[in-house]
């Protein structure tokens, strides 16, 4: 008897009708919160306006062009999470894109259950409401440390065919960066500040006792 193609959502197997359901409210709702133009480079971006952007730019089932992997992450995760057979990309059936993350599905030529295959690590937000890829945190902090913006990583990344995250999750991504990078900042001036200080009176004390 031929063998039938088995369907997951998020770790668990599901009907063809309810996985098509799934995708047709996450494709809705993606073109809900998407915005008809995208702001250019310095133009204001309200913390509401970006808090409200998922991270999911698009989905398809066309994979085309380069993308940035770990490629320990991805190791780990090419085994069928039913049969344990080893997964080909050969056989990816969609593309959920994070930024420059990608959430592959993954079809086992063995026993037809399609897997979910990350390109990178995730972490949970310091409110532990959302998760989010390092990689586009990384992005974001190299972009402030290096005094780019997005339109340039835009073009950078255009020409290495590597798609580019939109402007509202890089805005998130950067507004993250920019608060933890602040902190550090600050914490470092404080320790600067106590070290003069303690410096300044071992010199005070060193004097009275020439």
């Amino acid at each position: 008897m031929p063998k039938t193609q088995s369907y997951r959502w998020k770790g668990k197997i599901v009907t063809k009708a309810v996985y098509e359901k799934r995708l047709a409210q996450r494709k809705a709702g993606q073109m809900r919160r998407k915005g008809s133009i995208e702001p250019e480079e310095g133009d204001p971006v309200t913390n509401e306006t970006v808090d409200s952007v998922d991270d999911v730019e698009q989905q398809t089932n066309v994979i085309d062009g380069r993308r940035i992997i770990d490629l320990n992450v991805l190791g780990q995760q090419l085994w069928c999470c039913s049969c344990g057979e080893v997964l080909s990309l050969q056989y990816i059936q969609n593309e959920v894109r994070r930024g420059l993350a990608s959430l592959f599905l993954v079809l086992c030529h063995k026993c037809q259950v399609v897997n979910e295959v990350c390109t990178n690590t995730q972490r949970r937000t310091v409110d532990k409401r959302r998760v989010h890829f390092d990689i586009n945190s990384q992005a974001a902090f190299g972009t402030l440390h290096s005094g780019l913006g997005w339109t340039r990583l835009k073009k950078l990344l255009t020409c290495m065919n590597i798609p580019c995250p939109d402007f509202k999750t890089f805005k998130k991504y950067e507004q993250e960066v920019r608060f933890a990078a602040e902190e550090v900042a600050e914490e470092s001036c404080v320790e600067a500040n106590a070290l003069e200080i303690q410096l300044n009176e071992e010199a005070e004390s060193a004097k009275k006792l020439l």
